[in-house]
């Protein structure tokens, strides 16, 4: 058999009934941001609200180009909002999720 060892990666912060923040197995007790978890709430329900709207109103313009049978217009519209959410997922995708430290910085 192999015998494995592990490392911590990273670790996430929670809260306990005492209202303290707890971090990792034998880390110290640290307090924490009572205001960062609205802050993210709140940030999420607006950029998600932004998003609806974004969406409504381009399948409103969609159903109104195809109404008046301007399918390249309906096409066009259609793929603007792909290219532009594409590309807000790639940038997002970019900043948020790849943790994989190419430039070789020491944290």
């Amino acid at each position: 058999p192999i015998k494995t060892s592990w490392r911590t990666a990273w670790s996430v912060q929670w809260r306990n009934s005492s209202n303290s923040s707890i971090q990792g197995d034998n880390d110290e007790i640290q307090d924490g941001n009572s205001a960062f978890l609205p802050a993210l709430i709140a940030l999420l329900f607006f950029y998600l609200a932004i998003g609806a709207l974004d969406w409504v109103g381009m399948l409103g313009d969609v159903a109104q180009s195809l109404e008046h049978a301007d399918y390249i217009d309906a096409g066009f519209q259609g793929s603007l909002y792909l290219v532009r959410h594409v590309l807000l997922y790639l940038g997002l995708s970019k900043f948020l999720v790849d943790w994989t430290n190419t430039d070789n910085v020491k944290i």
